[in-house]
């Protein structure tokens, strides 16, 4: 599933998007992976929507698997900090969906901001 090479290496600020079948073939896979800036303390609730399969790897555990169209959700506390996060999808219908969130301590409910997101060099 996650063999070869890139079609091309995009730098999405946030990781929301809903695509039309085109101009993507059939079938196709993306990986997002750099570092999450975590500003506080707490428990934080990741929310991870989609009409695919999708992953959230974060601080290189698994949080987060789904393998249909819904929406999933994992907690975990932190202390502030930037942690590794990977974030694995699979279309695996005519759209492309996916939507990654968190719930912070403070109880906001958002899509994780870009300024929270550093994303990978390699």
């Amino acid at each position: 599933m996650w063999k070869g090479s890139s079609g091309f290496r995009p730098f999405d600020p946030q990781i929301s998007f809903h695509c039309p079948p085109k101009p993507f073939p059939d079938t196709w896979s993306a990986r997002w992976h750099g570092r999450l800036q975590v500003p506080t303390d707490g428990t934080y609730e990741f929310i991870v929507k989609s009409n695919g399969w999708a992953q959230l790897e974060l601080n290189r555990k698994t949080l987060i698997e789904q393998s249909a169209d819904n929406s999933s959700r994992g907690q975990i506390e932190l202390t502030q900090g930037r942690y590794p996060i990977t974030i694995k999808y699979r279309q695996t219908n005519m759209y492309a969906d996916l939507q990654v969130a968190w719930k912070t301590p403070d109880g906001v409910t958002e899509i994780i901001p870009y300024w929270h997101l550093i994303p990978s060099t390699d």
